[in-house]
């Protein structure tokens, strides 16, 4: 399984996860909450874990509050019909408003199309397809794209308005006290300490290659034999039909054919995939990274320019964006720890989704490269941007993981509803309903 982080060049940290995608550094390998798990670890240093805690009330306004005339949500529609996300976060801002589930998958349905339409060529990289050239002009300082400007401030607004609560709820919040990760205190992790307070050893958190390419071949071939056998066919006819079927398939539409037919053979990597994904899109929506789409295999991300399109499809990503590490790549700002931090774990959140379902994480190891790009490219000028050396790397890798494991067990009823959303092939709208 591959995943990938897609960021948009215009704005470097659209984070997606994904496949063929590689913008700032990386190619890959692929209801509400009213009961939040809570974990009581403590990372030996300084400080003990924070509790988090989660306001369960009502997303939608109080009936005592009054609601905007029907000519107002008329007009909200209008607008969001047109993907005028900026008009309508300034009526959202106005008014007080009681969002039904509908309201929010047309919300997020404006989402997806303004930043859908963006033709800007740098804001469409998927990560897993971008070339060597293009991985080191990563730190350029890309601009940034309007559209996800536009969609942050809806997002910001919809926080802000208490309609989305879990937004953020373990990140940067315009709004309310400052909010903890599950684990602080000293970012030293040993792997030790990692199996001793996630219960998962470091061998379940490394990706761990697979040999579908060698079991896919192994049986080819002895189709095509039976098939010579049987037909009479020359066999090497049949080699050369197969390579030509498979650059056609990959030209054509970027593998697609050949993920189905994976997929047919190992029904348990759907599954994979779902969660996999399901990881890093709630890990980013906590930590309060606006989500603009996420796509579970090639033959949506080719009809979607964000993850690829036609030319460089992924087999599944999530595309986020990070409004603070795109100021600080552009140069406005010193790159932060807190912005490595969040992306550490965005990064990770796929693996450890993956590896606390099902035991171990066979996807992810683009993910990982993706970590040590990113790191190894940091050029310290302040800042959180130190020199980051092999070791420091693999730490912030287990670190970025550990906090992952954590975030999702303590929003693990959050997750769920995520999961069975995707499943059910659900749109942003959808998702962000389910994890509300």
């Amino acid at each position: 399984m591959k995943t990938t982080l897609h960021y948009a060049i215009m704005g470097l940290p659209l984070l997606m996860v994904g496949d063929n995608l590689l913008t700032m550094a990386f190619s890959p390998q692929q209801r509400r909450v009213t009961n939040v798990m809570r974990t009581t670890h403590r990372i030996p240093g300084r400080l003990p874990l924070s509790e988090h805690h989660h306001d369960s009330s009502r997303l939608s306004m109080s009936s005592d509050e009054e609601s905007p005339p029907s000519s107002a949500n008329t007009e909200l529609e209008g607008r969001l019909e047109r993907t005028d996300l900026k008009g309508a976060t300034r009526m959202l801002k106005e008014g007080n408003w009681d969002l039904t589930r509908e309201t929010y998958r047309k919300i997020f349905y404006a989402v997806e199309e303004r930043t859908r339409q963006e033709n800007i060529d740098a804001s469409q990289v998927n990560m897993r397809a971008l070339e060597q050239e293009q991985l080191q002009r990563l730190m350029e300082y890309p601009l940034e794209s309007p559209a996800r400007m536009e969609m942050t401030d809806l997002y910001q607004t919809l926080q802000t308005k208490n309609e989305l609560q879990v937004f953020g709820a373990c990140g940067n919040s315009p709004i309310g006290p400052n909010k903890h990760l599950p684990a602080e205190g000293s970012k030293i992790v040993t792997p030790n300490l990692l199996e001793t307070i996630t219960g998962l050893s470091m061998v379940a958190l490394t990706p761990q290659p697979t040999n579908s390419l060698l079991l896919a071949g192994v049986g080819l071939a002895l189709l095509e034999g039976l098939t010579s056998v049987v037909t009479g066919i020359d066999i090497n006819v049949l080699i050369i039909a197969t390579l030509l079927f498979a650059l056609l398939d990959q030209v054509l539409v970027s593998g697609a054919v050949f993920e189905t037919a994976i997929k047919i053979v190992q029904p348990n990597v759907n599954q994979k995939i779902l969660r996999h994904e399901a990881g890093h899109f709630l890990c980013a929506y906590l930590l309060g990274c606006p989500v603009e789409g996420c796509v579970l295999s090639s033959w949506v991300a080719l009809k979607d320019s964000r993850f690829g399109g036609r030319q460089n499809a992924v087999s599944a990503g999530t595309s986020f964006f990070d409004p603070e590490l795109s100021a600080q790549v552009n140069g406005k700002q010193p790159l932060s720890r807190s912005s490595i931090d969040r992306y550490s774990i965005i990064v990770m959140g796929g693996i450890a989704a993956e590896a606390s379902y099902f035991g171990r994480a066979d996807g992810g190891a683009g993910d990982e490269m993706a970590l040590v790009q990113f790191l190894s490219n940091i050029n310290p000028r302040g800042g959180g941007a130190l020199t980051w050396t092999p070791e420091s790397i693999k730490n912030q890798a287990r670190w970025g993981a550990l906090q992952a494991v954590l975030l999702l067990r303590q929003y693990q009823p959050s997750y769920d509803a995520l999961v069975d959303a995707l499943e059910r092939g659900g749109e942003l709208g959808d998702c962000i309903y389910a994890i509300e």
